[in-house]
């Protein structure tokens, strides 16, 4: 039984009620003579409820306002219309009439959960959160209140501050699977994978149509590499949404991650049928080529995803990699991360890409220590950057700025060059 708060009481709807009574009591409640007076208020009021009921919110606006003009003090009567906007995407509307049902009852928690509710929608999270505050105030027992917050804290990147809320929501209502949902969010964020399959699991028992639920559950599965789970949590996104490009996608990587490369290519290429400038779908299914050696057909895929996301660096990297590590063409490979330079010109990792062919296929150490100087002045995080650098002094014979790069590259966390430094007398 889905159930939903309005202002004239609360509707209670069925998922596969009859809805010829509810019409034919419509129809009799219309015969009744419109007047100016409280009788006529109620009508159009316990009215806008059942249109709202039956999402006909359209409708419920227009009596709502039909309320408001023979009672424009009454502060249940600007919520539901508030409430009206709000499903209709209105959310300034909604915003302006939750004010006024505030302005007329100060203590109307509800008022100002739904108003932070339209506020978070319109991008000012910081009001969306203060309204949620006060409405926690009013009622400490309000979930959606404590939901709709932890949201907010959530699009701001406090994640622990949104997983209490969230754990508060599900505490007093555990029956409210989109909390549960967004518990396994912020278990997400947090990188505690384990709990946010716990979490999706429990929204999946309360509501298992949604398949973003199973999305989400999946890419946790995926984090933890229990990939048959993961593929089966993808196949039920694709079974309850057929069009969804990135469910096919993701379920693609999960194969691609098993070792069944032609079955991720089989759903990559579902997944650019279904969304042409799908770049990351082409990059992905280019990877998977190259791994089968079909470099012609890697090279058109990265091709593809340059042309729908010319931004993008990756297809730009795997491309020069194709051309330098599988084909040997050197000449090309330094060509494609030129282009990707002159797109970028603080594309880092181009720069150092450029390099490495420059250094270990062209022999040409000077000008690779010229690209390398451009990558680490661009990101001097960059370890492999100090790290080929460094090879390249050594290659030249310059002991002392090689240690220098090496000993830096170890210090960013570059193991190869820290297990080499720990294995010999070199610096």
């Amino acid at each position: 039984m889905g159930t939903r708060n309005f202002g004239w009481g609360r509707i209670i709807l069925r998922k596969h009620i009859v809805i010829v009574p509810v019409a034919m009591a419509l129809a009799g409640l219309a015969i009744i003579p419109y007047s100016r007076g409280e009788f006529a208020a109620l009508f159009f009021g316990m009215r806008g409820a059942l249109y709202s009921g039956l999402a006909h919110h359209r409708s419920a606006l227009a009596d709502y306002d039909r309320v408001i003009r023979l009672r424009p003090s009454r502060a249940e009567a600007w919520f539901s219309r508030g409430t009206a906007l709000l499903e209709l995407g209105d959310y300034q509307g909604a915003a302006g009439s939750f004010t006024r049902a505030i302005e007329r009852n100060g203590d109307h928690g509800r008022a100002y959960r739904e108003r932070g509710h339209a506020y978070a929608a319109m991008g000012f999270r910081a009001r969306a959160i203060a309204d949620q505050d006060r409405a926690i105030r009013i009622n400490a027992r309000d979930a959606r209140a404590y939901n709709l917050r932890g949201k907010a804290y959530l699009s701001l990147g406090l994640n622990n501050t949104a997983l209490a809320d969230f754990s508060q929501a599900v505490r007093f209502d555990p029956a409210n699977a989109d909390a549960f949902y967004q518990k396994g969010l912020a278990q997400s964020a947090l990188n505690r994978h384990r709990a946010a399959i716990l979490d999706y699991t429990h929204a999946i028992a309360l509501n298992g149509y949604r398949p973003e639920i199973f999305e989400n559950r999946g890419i946790a599965n995926h984090k933890l590499m229990r990939l048959k789970k993961a593929i089966w949590d993808f196949g039920r996104v694709v079974y309850l949404s057929p069009e969804n490009a990135r469910g096919y996608y993701m379920r693609g990587l999960a194969y691609a991650d098993s070792g069944e490369r032609k079955r991720a290519i089989a759903d990559f290429d579902r997944a650019i049928e279904l969304e042409r400038s799908f770049a990351a779908a082409y990059i992905s299914r280019g990877i998977a080529n190259s791994v089968l050696k079909r470099y012609g057909r890697a090279i058109e895929d990265f091709d593809s995803a340059i042309h729908n996301a010319p931004a993008l660096g990756e297809p730009y990297y795997r491309l020069g990699a194709v051309y330098a590590e599988d084909l040997k063409q050197f000449d090309r490979a330094i060509e494609v991360f030129t282009r990707a330079i002159a797109h970028n010109p603080r594309d880092a990792r181009a720069y150092m890409e450029r390099g490495i062919v420059y250094a270990r296929d062209l022999k040409r150490y000077r000008r690779a220590i010229e690209e390398f100087d451009h990558a680490v002045a661009l990101d001097p995080r960059l370890a492999l950057a100090y790290y080929s650098r460094g090879t390249a002094f050594h290659k030249l014979g310059r002991a002392w700025p090689a240690c220098r790069d090496w000993i830096r590259a170890c210090k960013l966390k570059y193991p190869p060059v820290c297990m080499f430094l720990a294995a010999s007398n070199a610096c």
